[in-house]
């Protein structure tokens, strides 16, 4: 992947570096998930600093335009965006290092029992 910084602004009273870039691929879109360490490496930052907010892709292109905000600090990323926001930041991050997702328990679906024979007719008993 190739990376082009579009636009890099210093938010100072944010404490956040607000940055458009470009992405050009091979194949399908990447993901959130796929554009992290590019972003990580091009500004020198740690992964749970960086919030993702949009990731813009035109018809039949190969190049996908991204919006980022990157934290100085992790207590400016909370302080600062939303908190779905920073908990889909904290998610991502603890994936990536192994640790496992807090997964929803699981319903288990009653087991069907298994369909009741149909009483048998009873033949008439013979008169004597």
């Amino acid at each position: 992947m190739a990376l082009k910084v579009l636009e890099k602004k210093e938010n100072k009273l944010f404490d956040r570096i607000d940055a458009v870039l470009e992405f050009e691929f091979g194949g399908s879109t990447p993901s959130r998930k796929q554009l992290l360490p590019e972003i990580v490496s091009a500004f020198d930052s740690k992964p749970e600093f960086v919030s993702i907010q949009k990731i813009e892709q035109r018809y039949g292109r190969n190049s996908v335009k991204v919006r980022a905000r990157i934290y100085s600090s992790a207590d400016s990323l909370k302080r600062f965006e939303p908190a779905h926001l920073a908990k889909r930041v904290q998610q991502k991050v603890e994936s990536k290092d192994g640790k496992s997702k807090q997964e929803k328990p699981k319903k288990e679906k009653p087991k069907e029992k298994p369909a009741e024979e149909a009483p048998k007719e009873e033949e008439p008993a013979e008169e004597e």
